[in-house]
């Protein structure tokens, strides 16, 4: 047992920030650049949702048959960060850009599920990173909120400072 508990704490990346409160942060650097250099990258291909073990949504067709009387009603899968996976009927897209696919993936992701059924979908596996050929990686969202929030305590810290002299 020791052996075995000393193998799976070695496995874990000392590289990954311990982020408290990612819905929080979610909503508050909601609208940050980052989501846009990071949607920037995104090439739509959806690699990343392909080699998830927790991307489970999809979207049903009708593939008629040859004869065109005929036909069956088919389950696809479908990933977040395509293009079309928020358009609905009218063609209105709910999310258009790169920047807010990719922000709705890692808010699914690190949050939303999180909120309603008490877990993250990101097991950590880095299967998605290894996938996608321009590197998006939801340690980087950690970062950057490691990044925020300590900006922000440290500001704090040095108003703290300022006010008490």
């Amino acid at each position: 047992f020791a052996a075995a508990t000393r193998r799976r704490n070695e496995a874990f990346s000392s590289d990954i920030p311990f982020v408290q409160d990612v819905a929080m942060l979610m909503d508050t650097y909601h609208s940050d650049p980052f989501w846009a250099e990071l949607g920037s990258r995104c090439l739509n291909c959806t690699a990343c949702a392909s080699v998830c073990p927790t991307c489970m949504c999809f979207d049903i067709v009708d593939e008629l048959a040859f004869d065109g009387k005929t036909g069956e009603r088919v389950r696809e899968w479908d990933c977040c960060t395509n293009p079309q996976f928020a358009t609905v009927a009218g063609g209105h897209n709910f999310r258009p850009s790169e920047r807010e696919r990719v922000r709705h993936r890692m808010y699914h992701k690190l949050n939303g599920f999180k909120e309603k059924h008490g877990s993250m979908l990101c097991v950590g596996c880095g299967r998605c990173v290894d996938a996608c050929k321009t590197g998006i990686n939801p340690i980087e969202v950690l970062k950057f909120f490691d990044e925020k929030t300590r900006g922000a305590h440290d500001a704090q810290q040095g108003k703290g400072e300022t006010n008490g002299e």
